[in-house]
């Protein structure tokens, strides 16, 4: 498994003994895979070059050599059904013995009886549809997704390998909706691909990257992370200039789409949301924070500074304390604090979240 893991098969075949069969998945459901045709197709091709080849009698067992495998016996856990589902590969098991443990002067009979199978059973690897998917602007390699609808399911997709960015998809005669999608790309599909038995079907693709997208969650900072709802966000470029606005939704989402890669950006927000949570325990935490006792960070220490000096202080505490017995009714430094990000965008895709207070709440503490 872990060498599987480190590497990208796209065709395998492991050999047992115990029986004399091309025995293809799944073996541990009878639902077919949605490559049945081309597995019977392989799996025909093998067992009757060997009956070309070998004794008469050889390679006989079930349907004349060729069986799906739990419609010959159930196996749960085996490593041909681990490849095709968690690997995409396209792996067979091939039993080529009735003798469990065949005698060593009998192998070279087994290896010319299967020797011209296993040879064409490798050159299926040449055929399907196959080809490079790469980026359409810098030619780099992509690890892709190759789906067809209408016919793919279980796991039955391939992905491209990197660093090459080959792919390998084998089928059945016929014509195929190919889809082609890979993280922070324009997906492509190509309609009514055609494929044919025993031929290659080359068909390279260029995907065209979308530009940078950041999207997230605005919370506030209490300890149920309460979802914040029409706040406007405001995304600025490094000259402070508005670039783009939204209102984050009831679950407290905003997106920010086709930005520019390798800009900065910083955010900023609007909120008319009610002001609340501010009290005595606020205040007095500000005081050991100015004290040395008990250290605020992050927008704990914002929201601290309720006199929008740029420090933390007894004269913080003062006016809150005045707030919470309604001697004030604001701050200089406003109702709400939000983190103060500024984010580079790199990825095509960017998650960034986001905090909320309202001034003075230090501990966190309301429901808005």
């Amino acid at each position: 498994m872990n060498f599987a893991d480190a590497h990208d098969f796209n065709m395998g075949a492991n050999f047992h003994c115990g029986a004399e069969v091309f025995n293809y998945p799944w073996d541990t459901k009878p639902q077919l895979t949605a490559d049945d045709s081309w597995w019977y197709h392989v799996g025909r091709g093998y067992a009757d070059t060997i009956h070309l080849y070998g004794p008469i009698t050889y390679f006989t067992d079930l349907n004349n050599g060729v069986t799906n495998g739990y419609a010959w016996y159930e196996v749960n856990g085996g490593r041909q059904d681990y490849m095709n589902f968690f690997h995409h590969c396209r792996e067979v098991t091939i039993e080529i013995s009735d003798a469990n443990i065949p005698t060593a002067a009998t192998l070279p009979n087994y290896w010319n009886y299967n020797n011209r199978s296993l040879l064409n059973y490798l050159e299926e690897s040449l055929y399907g549809v196959r080809g490079l998917v790469t980026d359409s602007v810098t030619g780099a390699p992509l690890k892709t997704k190759v789906f067809i609808s209408g016919h793919d399911f279980d796991s039955s997709y391939v992905y491209t390998s990197l660093p090459v960015g080959n792919y390998h998809r084998y089928l059945y005669t016929g014509t195929y909706n190919l889809t082609y999608s890979a993280s922070g790309y324009y997906p492509k599909t190509f309609n009514n691909v055609s494929a044919t038995n025993h031929t290659t079907t080359l068909l390279d693709v260029q995907l065209i990257p979308h530009p940078p997208e950041v999207h997230g969650k605005l919370t506030y900072a209490n300890t149920n992370n309460t979802y914040l709802a029409n706040v406007t966000v405001l995304l600025k470029d490094s000259t402070g200039t508005t670039v783009a606005t939204t209102t984050t939704n009831s679950t407290g989402d905003y997106s920010f789409t086709n930005l520019v890669a390798g800009m900065a950006y910083t955010f900023d927000f609007t909120c008319s949301l009610p002001f609340g949570g501010v009290n005595s325990v606020d205040a007095l935490a500000i005081l050991k924070h100015f004290v040395n006792l008990s250290i605020l960070t992050g927008i704990y220490r914002q929201a601290a500074d309720v006199d929008n000096s740029g420090t933390v202080n007894s004269i913080d505490a003062l006016m809150t304390q005045k707030r919470f017995v309604g001697l004030i009714s604001s701050f200089p430094a406003g109702n709400w604090t939000f983190t103060r990000d500024t984010i580079t965008l790199v990825n095509p895709l960017n998650t960034h979240n986001l905090k909320a207070l309202c001034v003075g709440d230090v501990n966190g503490s309301y429901l808005p």
